[in-house]
């Protein structure tokens, strides 16, 4: 069954049936209909049969167990400068101890102590716990 959008004379626009004209649904807007009749005629299109896999020669000086670089981050936990903790993040060492980025794609520095530095009131500094 196959899908399409039709504009009614109220403004509105069906989501109806091709051929028979059997409303599915209306909607006020023509993209939100438009989207609708898509996603159901993405679901009435039989699955495509997948094409097997062809699996690829392994290359014989790859091993399971090989040595992984030695990284330059340490999982810390940022806390606040009340020590309520505000999440679990990936430092990067730094010649003058780490950098975080948050979430928000800032970037915070602290010392080797865990003290952040670089702001403006060192009272409200946030601090780093590493796990």
């Amino acid at each position: 069954m196959k899908y399409e959008v039709i504009a009614m004379e109220n403004g509105e626009f069906a989501v109806v049936e091709a051929g028979t004209n059997n409303v599915y649904k209306t909607y006020t807007r023509k993209d939100s209909a438009r989207k609708a009749a898509n996603r159901l005629n993405a679901k009435e299109q039989p699955a495509t049969e997948e094409q097997p896999k062809v699996e690829e020669p392994q290359d014989e000086t790859k091993t399971e167990e090989q040595p992984t670089p030695e990284t330059n981050t340490v999982k810390v936990e940022l806390r606040a400068f009340t020590g309520m903790v505000l999440g679990v993040y990936e430092a990067q060492k730094t010649k003058k101890g780490y950098k975080v980025v948050t979430k928000a794609g800032k970037t915070l520095n602290f010392n080797k102590d865990g003290e952040q530095i670089g702001i403006k009131s060192y009272s409200f500094a946030n601090k780093i716990v590493f796990c």
